[in-house]
């Protein structure tokens, strides 16, 4: 069964959450049983600036990893009690995204930044950052007068908020007199990062969408304008194709993701923007701050275009227009062909027992390969699947320039049934790890792709630090070694519980599997046909670190670093860290912060043949270019000025 990932149903049906609110007694720690996935409890504290905050509202979300649209997979809220404390059962080897905010007469009044977090850890969540702001003011709404009135719809991290959309105000009056005769929208209780608004119209139909800073002063975003594009959809040999179903993409969410993990997968909204006529046109109307057609620069514009016995076009504009993978030249450029290719179906099978009623997303690369330079821009699009009763399951318009399939499970019981009760209690949401499948060419998907999961085998791991006891706030990755590996957003990782101790189903072959937590690493390449238990002892990682001070030798707090340039040197053989610090270096080095004495530790991967240069920033202030390197003496960096 193939249920399209639509974001029109998104924001026309009701979203489900689970709200648990929990007494501070009844605190039972839950086994896993085959129907139900395991949750185990944890505990943690929410403060403010005067200590710990009663009555507080904390989320947890679970993002399925390659779920790009709907509902959290896992959406738990609870209160803090009288010592502004909770608890709250989370799903084992799961990560959350989690907030907390505080209400003062009813309205929003603090709030804390999104952490990230899982059952094992222990959090003190700080809600500091004042929200008192209780509107947004949306100007150039006027513009789209015509398609009102609008609704914001809001989102944390690429996830709804549950609840009904939020009205825009045209007429009433505002909660605190102003000049500004703008439309405006009440906030509701927000986390003071990381959120988004989404103006949709009267159909619940995306306009435009803005990133929300709840602790920004008065805030007020600009709405950009309708924007005119012309559409022509055609057959390779240019017959023009009637009732094509275009489909305008919005991203929902804006960065984010755990830190010792690669970035998550972006999520997204879209907006139905109409079906081409007799002769394949269609002018369709985007929100956009300059014109596409015209305007050169970046621009993040996606169009899906399907119908029945056609593979969907991709298409749009990057800094260049593109389509069905491949940018167009500018000059001359008046509108935007969709090329409408024969269907390419792929036929997926999940064998193995247990195979039926299996939910998954089915992810694929559609790159887009660069005019000038050669190089690609890489995007991806989605598919909700399930498994019928033999196993099967297609996808019918999958555009002909994909090249791999990535299944990826979305959380179910079915995926643990098969594993012991031992077993059971530490696996995650994702436990079924798949290698990724080439459908490059047409006998590729004629083939079709298969999974067996009676070739997936349980391996259980046992995160341990240097004495050998349970390493805390780890994450572990388990990159595939079939092809040309990479460290991405569809490696799947997952989270040890207290004990250290971690269970997963891998496909049989190679795969690299690398954990770290703040200062330690361990990796190991493994086989899960013959690697059916082992241990990973965390080992120092490599790091640089000193102190950040002024000329006069005192602390300058919370300097960040800014890494703008590395050199990479090619090896014959690459090794398997290479892997791990392509992806993860950069986001890792980008991350540091000098604490309030100006001490900072830069833990990275470094490689003989890889090199980076960075500064360190505050406000206005920078220190000299130096060279990141990892050694065993603390190193001095000046930043000048007042």
């Amino acid at each position: 069964m193939l249920r399209p990932c639509s974001a029109l149903a998104l924001l026309t049906r009701p979203i489900l959450a689970t709200l648990l609110l929990v007494a501070p007694t009844a605190f039972a720690q839950a086994d896993a049983t085959p129907n139900e996935l395991p949750r185990r409890t944890t505990v943690g504290t929410v403060v403010g600036r005067d200590g710990p905050i009663a009555n507080a509202t904390v989320c947890f979300v679970h993002r399925a990893r390659g779920a790009s649209t709907g509902p959290a997979a896992d959406h738990v809220t609870v209160m803090t009690d009288a010592r502004g404390r909770y608890r709250v059962k989370l799903w084992t080897g799961a990560k959350y995204c989690a907030w907390a905010t505080v209400s003062e007469n009813g309205a929003p009044a603090f709030a804390s930044d999104v952490v990230w977090t899982d059952v094992a850890a222990v959090e003190e969540i700080r809600a500091v950052r004042r929200t008192s702001n209780a509107i947004v003011r949306l100007t150039g709404l006027e513009a789209w007068q015509d398609h009102g009135p609008f609704t914001v719809r809001w989102f944390v991290a690429g996830v709804p908020v549950p609840g009904e959309p939020t009205a825009v105000e045209t007429d009433a009056r505002p909660p605190e007199p102003s000049d500004d005769d703008s439309p405006w929208v009440r906030v509701p209780a927000l986390p003071a990062d990381l959120c988004t608004g989404v103006v949709c119209d009267a159909r619940g139909e995306v306009i435009d969408h803005f990133r929300h800073q709840p602790a920004a002063p008065r805030p007020s975003q600009k709405i950009d304008p309708p924007r005119e594009i012309p559409l022509f959809a055609a057959t390779p040999d240019g017959q023009p194709v009637a009732d094509v179903d275009v489909v305008l993409r919005v991203q929902t969410n804006w960065g984010g993701g755990d830190l010792y993990s690669p970035e998550s997968g972006s999520r997204y909204a879209t907006r139905h923007l109409g079906k081409t006529d007799g002769d394949g046109r269609l002018l369709a109307k985007v929100s956009a701050r300059s014109d596409p057609v015209k305007a050169s620069g970046w621009q993040q514009i996606t169009l899906l275009a399907q119908k029945a016995g056609f593979a969907t076009c991709h298409a749009g504009f990057r800094r260049e227009p593109f389509t069905d993978g491949q940018e167009i030249e500018r000059v001359g450029f008046e509108q935007l062909q969709l090329k409408m290719r024969p269907a390419a179906p792929l036929q997926g099978q999940v064998n193995g027992k247990g195979n039926a009623g299996l939910p998954f997303v089915l992810a694929t690369d559609a790159f887009i390969t660069a005019k000038k330079n050669n190089g690609s821009i890489h995007d991806f699009l989605f598919y909700d699947v399930e498994t019928d009763e033999q196993g099967r399951f297609v996808v019918p318009g999958l555009p002909h320039h994909s090249k791999r399939a990535f299944l990826l499970p979305r959380p179910h019981a079915g995926t643990i049934a098969a594993l012991s009760d031992r077993d059971r209690r530490t696996a995650p949401p994702n436990v079924l790890m798949f290698h990724p499948r080439s459908i490059a060419t047409d006998g590729d998907r004629e083939k079709g792709a298969a999974w067996n999961l009676d070739r997936t085998h349980p391996v259980t791991l046992r995160i341990t630090d240097g004495s050998r006891g349970p390493a805390t706030g780890t994450r572990v990755l388990f990159v595939s070694r079939r092809g040309e590996p990479e460290c991405s957003w569809w490696t799947p990782s997952a989270v040890p519980d207290r004990a250290g101790r971690l269970t997963v189903r891998l496909e049989a072959g190679d795969w690299l599997v690398f954990a770290r937590n703040a200062r330690g690493m361990a990796h190991q390449k493994i086989d899960s046909l013959t690697d059916r238990e082992l241990e990973l002892q965390l080992a120092p990682m490599p790091a640089m670190t000193g102190r950040v001070v002024d000329e006069q030798g005192q602390p300058v707090a919370f300097a960040r670093l800014d890494c703008h340039s590395s050199t990479y040197r090619s090896v014959p053989l690459r090794p398997d860290l290479e892997i791990i610090a392509n992806s993860l270096n950069w986001r890792w080095l980008d991350a540091v912060r000098a604490d309030a004495e100006g001490n900072f530790h830069c833990a990275f991967l470094d490689l003989p043949h890889m090199y980076y240069e960075a500064k360190f920033k505050t406000g206005k202030r920078e220190s000299a270019e130096f060279k990141i390197v990892a050694d065993e003496e603390p190193h001095t960096i000046v930043i000048p000025g007042k």
